[in-house]
């Protein structure tokens, strides 16, 4: 799926799953080589940026698998980035339990 961001090119990405949650939209995209993730773009209209901003940085790092255990690793990565925002922690438990079924 093609994206125009907002700088005006075009990302390829081979994968792209969407859903809604009660604190917002998440549409994940990403590119993926050998099951590993090696591209990312998280775009939502949920009210606390900085964990989609995190989100964003861990997927792009090329550390994650496109898999459960790589949801998993994601999850647990957000948990520790947002030790201080206990009402972020609910939202990702969420979408870790989703992603994990849409993949």
């Amino acid at each position: 799926m093609c994206i125009r961001d907002r700088y005006g090119t075009t990302p390829e990405f081979s994968n792209q799953i969407e859903t809604r949650f009660d604190w917002g939209v998440i549409d994940l995209n990403v590119k993926v080589e050998q099951n590993r993730i090696v591209d990312a773009k998280v775009y939502s209209d949920c009210l606390f940026p900085d964990f989609i901003s995190k989100m964003n940085e861990i997927l792009q790092g090329g550390t994650i698998t496109y898999d459960k255990q790589g949801i998993d690793k994601l999850r647990e990565e957000l948990i520790v980035a947002h030790l201080n925002h206990a009402q972020v922690v609910p939202m990702i438990e969420q979408f870790s339990t989703w992603a994990k079924s849409a993949l």
